[in-house]
């Protein structure tokens, strides 16, 4: 009877011990605001903008050490630059966008983590707008009177853009915040806009706040 009670008593005690653990593989949400600017030294401004996507965080080694941390999200980004004969434009991009992070994860508390990631990124133009002082023009002397479609047959941008992402994040009982900054390795112009300088390809700054389940 005795050696049953300890027998029943040790099992507990190891599921319990396996329950408590780290699950493998655990979805996250997280949304924040955006700061994006193109990689042009004609560059004027850095219009806000907005974050926000779902995504998995795979622990790779049982130490909980190192995850991979892919997710989908509706990223907005873009810039204002200086034209030629003053004014400006600014072109904001809404990309739906799959970034890939590897992470280097620390636990300075039982319920506390602080990460480093890095990965690429691969992003789809959706949607946005561009527009300027009056009295510009874009190609083909069309005239800058309204709100463009930034990847429309006026504009005419790029959708695609890929480039590399770094993160920094700090978790508390699995409410976390961060900061993360995008290279795009992608011209956003699919020409020149200007006889002195290209448009570049778009960078962001991000700050964030997130749940993971």
């Amino acid at each position: 009877m005795k050696a049953r009670i300890w027998i029943i008593a040790v099992l507990a005690i190891w599921f319990g011990r396996l329950g408590a653990q780290e699950k493998v593989v655990t979805p996250f949400v997280r949304m924040g605001l955006t700061s994006g600017f193109l990689a042009s030294r004609g560059n004027a401004g850095m219009p806000i903008g907005f974050h926000l996507g779902a995504g998995a965080q795979i622990r790779l080694l049982s130490s909980g050490r190192f995850h991979l941390q892919p997710a989908l999200e509706i990223y907005q980004k873009g810039g204002t630059l200086e034209a030629d004969y003053g004014g400006k434009v600014t072109i904001r991009g809404l990309y739906l966008q799959l970034p890939v992070d590897a992470l280097l994860q620390f636990h300075p508390g039982q319920t506390t983590y602080i990460s480093l990631g890095v990965g690429p990124y691969v992003g789809y133009g959706i949607g946005g707008t561009t527009h300027a002082t009056p009295g510009l023009y874009f190609y083909r002397h069309i005239p800058v009177d309204r709100h463009y479609s930034t990847f429309g047959p006026e504009v005419n941008m790029r959708r695609w853009d890929t480039g590399l992402h770094v993160l920094t994040q700090v978790e508390f009982q699995r409410y976390f915040v961060g900061a993360g900054f995008q290279i795009g390795f992608l011209a956003i112009d699919k020409r020149e806009w200007s006889n002195t300088y290209e448009l570049g390809s778009p960078c962001a700054l991000n700050l964030y706040a997130g749940y993971r389940f």
